[in-house]
């Protein structure tokens, strides 16, 4: 009678344990698409997302060798003006200089890209396009749980964008398509720790260049590709969508 009454006991136990977390798991389903606070139209931002791939000679306490960084994350840009806009980016990185690891942690930027001058060619046919000038600023730094590295760096492009129709044209798809390239200039320094082990390194050479190309998918969602060639190759792939 006893270990009947045990055995009851045990079940009803375990059946409550699984009513409960099912409960737990339930998703609120249902209700309805009215908000208590609706957004019409969101205007001026930029969300997006990187993947980057950082290579650069470095000196390390008198000796060359090289910074191998990798960057995952995500984006947002908010644009006061037209041809302005402001942004961060925060995410996970690793990294490692020669042989020191400065091991995972987290990653994020500051940025300013601005639009200077354009100009829409026409003619000739085989050139016709939309050309600008661009210039950017921007402040880099990933903190590792060995060591951190971060970059400076300022550039300027000349920028080509070839549409499928015209900038009118905002239902094409794909939209148009971007080429550009310009001077770069990137200071980089950091720090590796390791108990009572400190070592510091600076990036071997300032100035390079910088090229990539934009696929605009839509009017507002583009693919990019960039590499830049400072005393090494880096390179990353972005998305954007803006509002």
């Amino acid at each position: 009678m006893t270990k009947n009454l045990a055995c009851a006991v045990l079940i009803a136990w375990v059946v409550n344990c699984l009513t409960e977390a099912s409960f737990a798991a339930t998703p609120i389903v249902g209700g309805g698409r009215d908000a208590m606070i609706e957004v019409v139209k969101i205007r001026n931002w930029v969300v997006g997302a990187d993947a980057l791939q950082i290579r650069r000679d470095v000196d390390l306490e008198g000796f060359p060798d090289e910074l191998e960084s990798d960057w995952y994350g995500g984006f947002l840009g908010f644009r006061p003006i037209e041809w302005l806009m402001m942004y961060g980016a925060l995410g996970r990185t690793t990294a490692e200089v020669g042989m020191d690891d400065l091991e995972e942690g987290l990653g994020w930027a500051l940025g300013l890209h601005a639009r200077i001058w354009r100009y829409d060619l026409k003619d000739p046919q085989f050139l016709a396009g939309q050309w600008s000038v661009r210039a950017g600023g921007e402040f880099r730094r990933s903190n590792g749980d060995a060591g951190y590295w971060q970059i400076w760096s300022v550039s300027a492009d000349l920028h080509y964008e070839l549409f499928a129709e015209s900038p009118a044209s905002t239902d094409r798809v794909p939209f148009s398509l971007g080429l550009y390239t310009g001077p770069l200039f990137s200071s980089l320094d950091g720090r590796y720790e390791a108990g009572n082990l400190s070592e510091d390194f600076e990036g071997d050479g300032t100035w390079g260049v910088v090229a990539g190309a934009e696929v605009n998918l839509s009017h507002n969602f583009l693919i990019g590709l960039q590499v830049e060639f400072v005393k090494g190759t880096s390179w990353g792939v972005s998305a954007r969508y803006t509002f």
